[in-house]
């Protein structure tokens, strides 16, 4: 086993106890925290991340119920504390949806909104006005969210969310500057600045666009699943040769021998999308080189070649 070989056994060996711990410390989270509306201001809480599991405790207890309706106010309940997009709205909506009408669902909003009028009761109506594509309402309930809230960058961002979705590019744009003007922490700032380069390498402004995204990199060295979600984004949105640009920068500076493979094997997958055949496989060798035989990485590297082999017919 060469040293690097070694050096990426160690580290995946090391990897996998941070994940053990990881899960057990969501684990434990889940049995005893019940998920915080962290806002902007007091009411509106920050856009769901779609990895985050604190409400699963809540969940598996509601999802023991024999009544669908009573498994919806449930979900309702948390969504109060956390009014955004994603798994816990989307099982609100369906677990209603069980036994009762769409109609019924939005009289019940309605209901919300006028016993509690608040930013929340409207970011909840926007978010089914949203789920039904009826982007004019949702926009409307946005737009009153923030004349109660106006120093709200999680509003302000989950509209400008919308508003991308609508394919409303230049709307969206003016909605995320506004976000940035209200000094949000570094989480949703985060989330701003990612959907503000898709935004506008969407809207035809490629050079603002990797601009944004260059911002991202360089304040966030150390951030490794955020440098590949933008390259990956950075390939999403045809910007290829500036993808390529980052991560063979990235590769230069890494000192993680593994960080360093996973960088390649994407590299090379950057290459294959171009149509680099020959420069995909120099690079995906390299990666086998590196690893060693036996690792995932061999096998992932191997996958990846077959695949391309498979595209043009050539098995041989």
């Amino acid at each position: 086993m060469t040293a690097l070989s070694a050096t990426l056994h160690v580290s995946c060996e090391n990897m996998h106890r941070i994940l053990q711990r990881s899960v057990l410390g969501a684990m434990a989270i889940c049995m005893f925290v019940l998920p915080l509306a962290q806002a902007e201001d007091s009411t509106v809480a920050k856009p769901e991340d779609s990895t985050n599991s604190a409400q699963s405790t809540d969940l598996d207890s509601a999802a023991s119920s024999k009544d669908p309706q009573e498994m919806a106010l449930r979900y309702f309940d948390l969504l109060k504390k956390r009014p955004a997009p994603g798994y816990v709205f989307d099982r609100f909506y369906n677990t209603w949806l069980q036994t009762s009408t769409l109609s019924d669902l939005e009289t019940f909003l309605l209901k919300n909104l006028k016993d509690d009028d608040s930013v929340i009761s409207r970011i909840l109506l926007a978010l089914y006005y949203e789920k039904n594509a009826d982007t004019a309402k949702a926009l409307e309930m946005y737009d009153q969210a923030l004349e109660l809230s106006p120093a709200s960058a999680a509003v302000l961002y989950q509209k400008a969310e919308l508003e991308t979705g609508a394919l409303r590019f230049e709307n969206a744009i003016l909605s995320l500057n506004a976000a940035l003007e209200k000094s949000p922490d570094e989480e949703i700032e985060v989330k701003i600045r990612k959907l503000m380069g898709k935004v506008l390498a969407r809207d035809g402004k490629s050079k603002e666009a990797i601009e944004c995204w260059r911002k991202l990199l360089d304040g966030h060295q150390n951030d490794y699943d955020l440098q590949e979600e933008i390259l990956s984004s950075q390939m999403a949105e045809g910007l290829l040769d500036q993808a390529i640009e980052d991560c063979q920068a990235l590769i230069g500076k890494s000192t993680d021998a593994y960080r360093k493979v996973r960088l390649q094997l994407l590299l090379g997958q950057m290459r294959q999308n171009m149509g680099q055949k020959d420069k995909a496989l120099a690079i995906w060798r390299e990666a086998i080189a590196s690893a060693g035989t036996g690792s995932w990485i061999e096998r992932e590297a191997l996958d990846k070649i077959r695949t391309s082999f498979r595209r043009e017919d050539d098995l041989k």
